[in-house]
Formats: structure tokens, C-alpha cells, sequence
């Protein structure tokens, strides 16, 4: 690394320091005149909950990781072979009628009978003219 290396990074990183420890500093003087405010007001403010309940929430967070197994465990550790393997059928439900829903009558009602099958003539020369179709 030469010189001009050396001083470029003392121009750039020089600069991004002092702003790194202006931001920090700025955070921890908020952070203690809310702490300061909170103190000042009665214990049924807002900012002396707040403050309050942070405090709470930091102090269970520096006793959280814990060596004590009764603590880190929250469920049982149940072995697989231990499982049961029972299949649930699949039932559909039946379908019921909800009179409450009122639908507007259909523009195209269902047809009570079936359809007809359409006439073998016709649907083979439909066939036989779609198979000239493919071969030109």
C-alpha cells in the first residue's frame, strides 16, 4: 500500500468516523433526556411508562440466554418413532342452502334435460376435414 492509498483512506474514513460518533452521541443524549423527562413526571404519564417498560424489557433480555434447561425448553422432545400415523379421510362437507342469500335469476338457466349427441355425419366429416386441414 503506498502513500496516495494511505492518505485516501484517511480522507474518507476520517470524515465517516466523526459522523458515526456525532450520530451516536446524539442517540444516547436523546435516549437520557427521555429517561431525564420520565423521571420528572408522575409514575401514570405516558413517558414514565414507557420508560418504565423499556427498562423491563432490557432487563429480561440481559437474563434471557440462560444455561438452565428448564428455561430453554418449551416444548417436549418427542421422538418420531413415538408418533402415531393415522390417515384422516378426506370428506366433503355436504352442501347446504343458505336462505338468507337472495341470487338474481340467471340470463342462461340450466337446461332440465340433457344435452343431445350431435349427429355422427356431421362430427365425421368435421374430423375428416380438420385431418386435410393438418396435412397441407
Amino acid at each position: 500500500m503506498n502513500g496516495w492509498a494511505v492518505c485516501a483512506l484517511v480522507v474518507i474514513g476520517a470524515p465517516l468516523l466523526l459522523l458515526l460518533r456525532w450520530v451516536v452521541s446524539d442517540w444516547r443524549r436523546a435516549r437520557r433526556r427521555q429517561r431525564f423527562r420520565a423521571r420528572q413526571q408522575p409514575d401514570w404519564s405516558v413517558a414514565a411508562i414507557v420508560a418504565r417498560v423499556e427498562q423491563q424489557r432490557a432487563d429480561e433480555a440481559a437474563v434471557w440466554p440462560t444455561e438452565d434447561p428448564e428455561v430453554t425448553d418449551v416444548l417436549p422432545a418427542v421422538p418420531v418413532n413415538e408418533q402415531p400415523t393415522t390417515v384422516t379421510p378426506i370428506t366433503r362437507l355436504p352442501v347446504r342452502k343458505r336462505p338468507y342469500v337472495e341470487r338474481r335469476p340467471s340470463p342462461y338457466p340450466r337446461q332440465r334435460t340433457p344435452l343431445q349427441a350431435p349427429d355422427t355425419e356431421i362430427m365425421r366429416q368435421v374430423l375428416d376435414g380438420l385431418r386435410r386441414f393438418d396435412e397441407r
